[in-house]
């Protein structure tokens, strides 16, 4: 399901942040929504965010009337929109561009140099909320998303498609809808970022905590937002639900994945190297569901330290 809606080319959305400078942003309809049937991924090479004057300089000299990117989604984050989707932008030559919606990631990166945890994550986000938006109908699998090499003699994106649709699975798994009603409970399963307000949460900016896992209350609902408090009816930190919730509906027969933060199984013992990032099948549960056996390995880990597939 997407949370988001689009209006004149432009998504509407708290993580989305409408590009106000020349970079085609005001372009006219040009293609029906339903024209898009492909997302292409890029990076721009220099920067965690290019500057509007850099973007504008690059394509000004080529004779385009507007940027070759969509979307850019910086390092911390955040997803800039800079061209609307109801124009082409110009970033993948002929074939590509009249049927497609360019996504770049700032930076220079390659199979084994990736963008930041908080960037693959909006990627996948972002990606998710398009295949699933009504307003795209021809634009719905994973096989809908490309590189920009798929269409030109480019190294671009530099990561691979492998990763970049893994980036895309992950945002899937552990997108989950929180509890509706003010005072449920509400399980962090992994730290997270706190937040003053709804805004700053859904930004990811001004954190001024950590909220540990453990299990919470929800005291208020706002822009896809949670605030959780230890205590009922006591006001506490907003964070975003995204990969937080999922892990409370494993059960046994579950596909679960070991986290890459995780340090030891539930008995004490280190967890080898080559288990981290592994999936496996919960054969067990015990310790009120919070303990797991890992089929294969047939060790118990914390619910906290695997997500859900």
């Amino acid at each position: 399901m997407s949370n988001i809606t689009i209006s004149n080319g432009i998504i509407n959305h708290p993580r989305v942040t409408r590009q106000a400078a020349s970079t085609g942003i005001n372009m006219r309809v040009e293609r029906n929504l339903t024209a898009n049937d492909r997302i292409v991924t890029h990076h721009t090479v220099s920067g965690n965010m290019p500057t509007i004057e850099n973007i504008n300089n690059w394509w000004r000299p080529r004779g385009w009337n507007r940027a070759g990117y969509h979307f850019i989604i910086r390092n911390d984050g955040s997803i800039w929109q800079l061209v609307p989707i109801h124009a082409p932008a110009w970033g993948a030559g002929a074939q590509a561009n009249p049927r497609s919606i360019h996504i770049a990631l700032a930076g220079n990166f390659t199979a084994n140099n990736l963008p930041s945890a908080a960037a693959r994550t909006s990627f996948g986000w972002l990606v998710n909320q398009l295949l699933n938006s009504s307003a795209l109908p021809n634009l719905r699998q994973d096989s809908h998303v490309t590189r920009h090499s798929d269409w030109m003699a480019t190294a671009c994106s530099g990561f691979t498609t492998a990763q970049f649709r893994q980036w895309i699975a992950n945002a899937r798994q552990t997108t989950t809808n929180p509890p509706k009603n003010n005072g449920d409970t509400f399980v962090v399963t992994r730290a997270t970022g706190g937040f003053s307000t709804a805004g700053d949460a859904a930004n990811n900016r001004n954190q001024r905590t950590t909220v540990q896992p453990g299990t919470y209350h929800v005291f208020n609902r706002s822009q896809g937002m949670i605030n959780v408090t230890r205590t009922r009816g006591v006001p506490g930190s907003w964070i975003n639900p995204v990969g937080q919730g999922a892990n409370n509906n494993i059960r046994v027969g579950s596909r679960v994945r070991v986290n890459s933060n995780a340090r030891t199984w539930a008995t004490g013992q280190n967890i080898p190297a080559w288990a981290i990032g592994q999936t496996y099948t919960v054969q067990q549960l015990r310790s009120n569901n919070n303990e797991l056996l890992l089929s294969g390995v047939l060790s118990w880990i914390r619910r906290s330290d695997v997500t859900l597939i």
